[in-house]
Protein backbone atom coordinates (compact mmCIF):
# COMPACT_ATOMS: atom_id res chain seq x y z
CA UNK A 1 0.00 0.00 0.00
CA UNK A 2 1.54 3.04 -1.05
CA UNK A 3 0.62 6.58 0.01
CA UNK A 4 0.81 9.80 -2.57
CA UNK A 5 1.31 13.37 -1.09
CA UNK A 6 0.45 16.01 -3.15
CA UNK A 7 1.52 19.74 -3.01
CA UNK A 8 -0.41 22.15 -5.24
CA UNK A 9 2.88 25.38 -5.30
CA UNK A 10 2.56 28.59 -6.51
CA UNK A 11 5.14 30.81 -5.38
CA UNK A 12 5.97 29.08 -2.21
CA UNK A 13 10.18 28.81 -2.53
CA UNK A 14 10.64 30.47 0.73
CA UNK A 15 8.41 27.55 2.26
CA UNK A 16 9.34 24.02 0.16
CA UNK A 17 12.50 23.29 1.38
CA UNK A 18 10.59 23.19 4.81
CA UNK A 19 7.49 21.60 3.79
CA UNK A 20 9.28 18.80 1.84
CA UNK A 21 11.46 18.15 4.58
CA UNK A 22 8.80 17.58 6.93
CA UNK A 23 7.35 14.88 4.41
CA UNK A 24 10.47 13.02 4.89
CA UNK A 25 10.47 12.96 8.23
CA UNK A 26 6.89 11.76 8.21
CA UNK A 27 7.66 8.55 5.77
CA UNK A 28 9.03 6.37 8.78
CA UNK A 29 8.65 2.54 7.17
CA UNK A 30 5.57 3.89 5.01
CA UNK A 31 5.90 3.70 1.52
CA UNK A 32 5.43 7.21 0.45
CA UNK A 33 5.67 9.24 -2.84
CA UNK A 34 5.19 13.08 -2.90
CA UNK A 35 4.50 15.33 -6.12
CA UNK A 36 4.41 18.91 -5.86
CA UNK A 37 2.59 20.67 -9.02
CA UNK A 38 4.32 24.22 -9.97
CA UNK A 39 1.52 26.11 -10.30
CA UNK A 40 2.73 28.96 -12.91
CA UNK A 41 5.33 30.31 -10.17
CA UNK A 42 7.26 32.79 -10.90
CA UNK A 43 9.39 33.16 -8.28
CA UNK A 44 12.38 30.67 -7.94
CA UNK A 45 10.52 27.63 -7.08
CA UNK A 46 10.80 25.19 -10.33
CA UNK A 47 14.24 25.67 -10.20
CA UNK A 48 14.35 24.82 -6.61
CA UNK A 49 11.49 21.69 -6.62
CA UNK A 50 14.20 20.24 -9.85
CA UNK A 51 16.90 20.67 -7.02
CA UNK A 52 15.09 18.74 -4.40
CA UNK A 53 13.73 15.64 -6.86
CA UNK A 54 17.75 15.19 -7.36
CA UNK A 55 18.23 15.14 -3.57
CA UNK A 56 14.40 12.74 -2.70
CA UNK A 57 13.93 9.79 -4.72
CA UNK A 58 10.41 9.82 -3.88
CA UNK A 59 9.53 13.34 -5.19
CA UNK A 60 8.11 14.27 -8.42
CA UNK A 61 7.71 17.77 -9.81
CA UNK A 62 5.01 18.47 -12.73
CA UNK A 63 4.53 22.30 -13.84
CA UNK A 64 1.47 23.72 -15.43
CA UNK A 65 0.46 27.46 -15.81
CA UNK A 66 -1.06 29.29 -13.49
CA UNK A 67 -4.87 27.69 -12.90
CA UNK A 68 -5.70 27.46 -9.48
CA UNK A 69 -4.92 25.16 -6.08
CA UNK A 70 -8.05 22.96 -7.65
CA UNK A 71 -6.81 22.30 -10.86
CA UNK A 72 -2.95 21.60 -9.29
CA UNK A 73 -4.50 19.14 -6.73
CA UNK A 74 -6.67 17.50 -9.34
CA UNK A 75 -3.71 17.14 -11.68
CA UNK A 76 -1.25 16.14 -8.96
CA UNK A 77 -4.17 12.73 -7.93
CA UNK A 78 -4.65 11.77 -11.56
CA UNK A 79 -0.17 11.32 -11.87
CA UNK A 80 -0.51 9.98 -8.25
CA UNK A 81 0.35 5.93 -8.00
CA UNK A 82 -0.77 5.78 -4.76
CA UNK A 83 -3.63 3.65 -3.24
CA UNK A 84 -4.28 6.65 -0.65
CA UNK A 85 -3.54 10.55 -1.34
CA UNK A 86 -3.07 13.61 1.31
CA UNK A 87 -3.50 17.17 0.10
CA UNK A 88 -0.24 19.19 1.61
CA UNK A 89 -0.52 22.65 1.26
CA UNK A 90 2.92 24.13 0.39
CA UNK A 91 3.53 26.32 3.36
CA UNK A 92 2.50 23.57 5.51
CA UNK A 93 4.27 21.04 7.59
CA UNK A 94 3.42 16.97 8.07
CA UNK A 95 4.06 16.07 11.61
CA UNK A 96 6.94 13.64 12.40
CA UNK A 97 6.21 10.18 11.86
CA UNK A 98 2.46 10.89 10.88
CA UNK A 99 2.20 8.79 7.46
CA UNK A 100 3.39 5.51 8.81
CA UNK A 101 0.59 6.03 11.53
CA UNK A 102 -1.81 6.45 9.43
CA UNK A 103 -0.64 3.73 6.89
CA UNK A 104 -0.70 1.37 10.12
CA UNK A 105 -4.82 2.53 9.96
CA UNK A 106 -5.58 1.69 6.69
CA UNK A 107 -4.11 -1.55 7.25
CA UNK A 108 -6.12 -2.53 9.91
CA UNK A 109 -9.42 -0.83 8.43
CA UNK A 110 -9.74 -1.66 5.37
CA UNK A 111 -12.88 -0.56 4.54
CA UNK A 112 -12.40 2.83 5.19
CA UNK A 113 -11.76 5.48 2.42
CA UNK A 114 -11.60 8.37 4.47
CA UNK A 115 -8.91 8.75 7.32
CA UNK A 116 -9.44 12.03 9.39
CA UNK A 117 -6.41 12.87 11.82
CA UNK A 118 -5.93 15.91 14.15
CA UNK A 119 -3.77 19.16 12.90
CA UNK A 120 -2.79 21.92 14.95
CA UNK A 121 -2.81 25.78 13.86
CA UNK A 122 0.81 28.09 13.71
CA UNK A 123 0.48 31.58 13.74
CA UNK A 124 3.66 33.84 12.74
CA UNK A 125 5.21 33.67 16.27
CA UNK A 126 5.41 29.89 16.26
CA UNK A 127 2.25 29.50 19.08
CA UNK A 128 0.19 26.64 18.18
CA UNK A 129 -2.94 25.40 18.78
CA UNK A 130 -4.19 21.75 19.07
CA UNK A 131 -7.66 21.06 16.76
CA UNK A 132 -9.13 17.88 17.84
CA UNK A 133 -10.62 15.91 15.04
CA UNK A 134 -14.36 16.27 16.62
CA UNK A 135 -14.87 16.34 20.65
CA UNK A 136 -17.90 14.31 20.68
CA UNK A 137 -16.93 11.25 18.78
CA UNK A 138 -13.01 10.93 20.25
CA UNK A 139 -12.14 8.82 17.27
CA UNK A 140 -15.15 6.73 15.49
CA UNK A 141 -17.46 7.52 12.29
CA UNK A 142 -17.90 11.17 11.45
CA UNK A 143 -20.70 12.31 9.34
CA UNK A 144 -21.13 15.10 6.74
CA UNK A 145 -23.52 16.42 9.82
CA UNK A 146 -20.72 16.82 11.90
CA UNK A 147 -18.94 18.90 9.73
CA UNK A 148 -22.02 21.19 8.89
CA UNK A 149 -22.63 21.70 12.37
CA UNK A 150 -18.92 22.51 13.01
CA UNK A 151 -18.89 19.62 15.21
CA UNK A 152 -16.27 17.89 12.83
CA UNK A 153 -12.66 19.66 11.81
CA UNK A 154 -10.76 19.44 8.94
CA UNK A 155 -7.97 20.92 7.42
CA UNK A 156 -5.37 19.76 4.24
CA UNK A 157 -2.83 17.68 4.87
CA UNK A 158 -4.65 16.41 8.01
CA UNK A 159 -6.89 13.57 6.12
CA UNK A 160 -5.80 10.79 3.58
CA UNK A 161 -9.00 9.78 1.10
CA UNK A 162 -8.22 6.56 -1.21
CA UNK A 163 -7.34 7.49 -5.01
CA UNK A 164 -10.38 6.00 -6.61
CA UNK A 165 -13.04 7.37 -4.51
CA UNK A 166 -11.03 11.06 -5.03
CA UNK A 167 -10.97 10.58 -9.28
CA UNK A 168 -14.42 9.92 -8.64
CA UNK A 169 -15.16 13.32 -6.59
CA UNK A 170 -12.10 15.54 -7.58
CA UNK A 171 -11.58 19.30 -6.41
CA UNK A 172 -13.91 21.87 -7.67
CA UNK A 173 -12.37 23.72 -10.99
CA UNK A 174 -15.18 26.28 -10.87
CA UNK A 175 -13.93 27.89 -7.85
CA UNK A 176 -10.70 29.90 -6.99
CA UNK A 177 -10.87 30.24 -3.81
CA UNK A 178 -13.02 28.05 -1.13
CA UNK A 179 -12.80 24.60 -2.86
CA UNK A 180 -11.85 22.85 0.26
CA UNK A 181 -15.30 22.97 1.98
CA UNK A 182 -17.44 21.67 -0.71
CA UNK A 183 -14.87 19.13 -1.48
CA UNK A 184 -15.09 17.88 2.65
CA UNK A 185 -19.04 17.84 2.64
CA UNK A 186 -18.74 15.98 -0.65
CA UNK A 187 -15.95 13.29 0.23
CA UNK A 188 -18.25 12.11 3.67
CA UNK A 189 -20.90 12.17 2.39
CA UNK A 190 -19.58 9.71 -0.26
CA UNK A 191 -17.22 8.09 1.54
CA UNK A 192 -16.81 5.79 4.07
CA UNK A 193 -14.79 7.56 6.82
CA UNK A 194 -13.01 7.30 10.18
CA UNK A 195 -10.99 9.14 12.72
CA UNK A 196 -7.66 8.39 13.58
CA UNK A 197 -5.88 9.53 16.26
CA UNK A 198 -2.54 10.69 14.53
CA UNK A 199 -1.45 13.95 14.68
CA UNK A 200 -1.28 14.92 11.12
CA UNK A 201 -0.09 18.53 10.08
CA UNK A 202 0.87 22.07 11.38
CA UNK A 203 -1.40 24.39 9.37
CA UNK A 204 0.34 27.82 9.07
CA UNK A 205 -2.06 30.92 9.35
CA UNK A 206 -0.31 34.17 8.07
CA UNK A 207 -1.12 37.66 9.20
CA UNK A 208 -3.54 39.46 7.09
CA UNK A 209 -5.20 35.78 6.18
CA UNK A 210 -8.55 36.18 8.26
CA UNK A 211 -8.96 39.36 6.12
CA UNK A 212 -8.40 37.55 2.53
CA UNK A 213 -10.60 34.59 3.70
CA UNK A 214 -13.82 36.70 4.39
CA UNK A 215 -13.19 38.81 1.19
CA UNK A 216 -13.35 35.29 -0.36
CA UNK A 217 -15.56 34.01 0.94
CA UNK A 218 -18.01 36.93 0.72
CA UNK A 219 -16.77 37.07 -3.45
CA UNK A 220 -17.93 33.29 -3.87
CA UNK A 221 -21.12 33.81 -2.24
CA UNK A 222 -23.06 31.13 -1.93
CA UNK A 223 -21.10 29.51 -5.44
CA UNK A 224 -18.93 26.94 -3.09
CA UNK A 225 -22.59 25.39 -1.63
CA UNK A 226 -23.90 25.65 -5.11
CA UNK A 227 -21.57 22.84 -6.57
CA UNK A 228 -23.15 20.27 -3.54
CA UNK A 229 -25.75 20.18 -5.65
CA UNK A 230 -24.25 19.16 -9.40
CA UNK A 231 -22.54 16.68 -10.84
CA UNK A 232 -20.28 14.90 -9.39
CA UNK A 233 -21.08 15.94 -5.78
CA UNK A 234 -24.96 15.33 -5.57
CA UNK A 235 -26.03 12.62 -3.77
CA UNK A 236 -29.31 11.74 -1.68
CA UNK A 237 -27.47 12.68 1.89
CA UNK A 238 -26.23 15.99 0.59
CA UNK A 239 -29.97 16.40 -0.96
CA UNK A 240 -31.15 16.18 2.48
CA UNK A 241 -29.14 18.72 4.38
CA UNK A 242 -29.75 21.12 1.57
CA UNK A 243 -31.78 23.33 3.97
CA UNK A 244 -29.49 23.51 6.84
CA UNK A 245 -26.09 24.05 4.25
CA UNK A 246 -27.41 27.12 2.65
CA UNK A 247 -29.28 28.59 5.83
CA UNK A 248 -25.23 28.11 7.89
CA UNK A 249 -23.70 29.61 5.03
CA UNK A 250 -26.20 32.49 4.98
CA UNK A 251 -25.32 33.18 8.37
CA UNK A 252 -21.79 32.90 7.75
CA UNK A 253 -21.93 35.58 5.22
CA UNK A 254 -23.87 37.35 7.12
CA UNK A 255 -20.96 37.92 9.86
CA UNK A 256 -18.29 38.82 7.19
CA UNK A 257 -20.53 41.32 5.54
CA UNK A 258 -20.51 42.78 9.07
CA UNK A 259 -17.42 42.44 9.58
CA UNK A 260 -16.49 44.00 6.17
CA UNK A 261 -18.84 46.91 7.24
CA UNK A 262 -20.96 46.54 3.71
CA UNK A 263 -24.49 46.95 3.90
CA UNK A 264 -24.69 46.22 0.07
CA UNK A 265 -22.49 42.68 0.78
CA UNK A 266 -25.30 42.13 3.21
CA UNK A 267 -28.19 42.94 1.43
CA UNK A 268 -26.57 40.77 -1.74
CA UNK A 269 -26.53 38.25 0.45
CA UNK A 270 -29.78 37.93 1.44
CA UNK A 271 -31.26 37.85 -1.79
CA UNK A 272 -29.11 35.36 -2.89
CA UNK A 273 -30.06 32.97 0.02
CA UNK A 274 -33.77 33.72 -1.05
CA UNK A 275 -33.13 32.84 -4.70
CA UNK A 276 -32.03 29.41 -3.73
CA UNK A 277 -34.67 28.40 -0.64
CA UNK A 278 -37.31 30.51 -1.95
CA UNK A 279 -40.40 30.73 0.58
CA UNK A 280 -38.25 28.82 3.50
CA UNK A 281 -36.17 31.88 4.06
CA UNK A 282 -38.95 33.73 5.50
CA UNK A 283 -40.22 30.93 7.68
CA UNK A 284 -36.46 30.65 9.34
CA UNK A 285 -36.99 33.16 12.34
CA UNK A 286 -33.90 33.34 13.53
CA UNK A 287 -32.12 34.10 10.14
CA UNK A 288 -34.30 37.18 9.81
CA UNK A 289 -33.73 38.43 13.43
CA UNK A 290 -30.00 38.08 12.71
CA UNK A 291 -30.09 39.65 9.10
CA UNK A 292 -32.56 42.41 10.41
CA UNK A 293 -30.12 42.99 13.55
CA UNK A 294 -27.19 43.02 10.93
CA UNK A 295 -28.80 45.64 8.63
CA UNK A 296 -29.74 48.05 11.71
CA UNK A 297 -26.09 47.68 13.22
CA UNK A 298 -24.86 48.63 9.30
CA UNK A 299 -27.17 51.50 8.88
CA UNK A 300 -26.79 53.29 12.07
CA UNK A 301 -23.70 52.46 13.82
Amino acid sequence: MQISVVIPSFNAASYLQQTLSSVEKAIGDAKVEAIVVDDGSTDSSLALLNECAERYPWLTVISQSNSGPAVARNKGAAAAKGDFLVFLDADDELERGSLEEAATYIAENPGKDMLIGHYQIVDESGLSQGMPVIAKYKGTVPHVADYIRSDLAMQQGGYLIRRARFLELCFPTTLRTQEDIPFFLAALAHCPAMIIDVKMVRYHRYRGVVSKERAAALREGFANMDVLFESPYVCPVLQEFRGEIYRRKARGLVRYAVKNGSADDLVRVYREYIRRRGGGVFLDVRYQFKFLKALIKLWFF
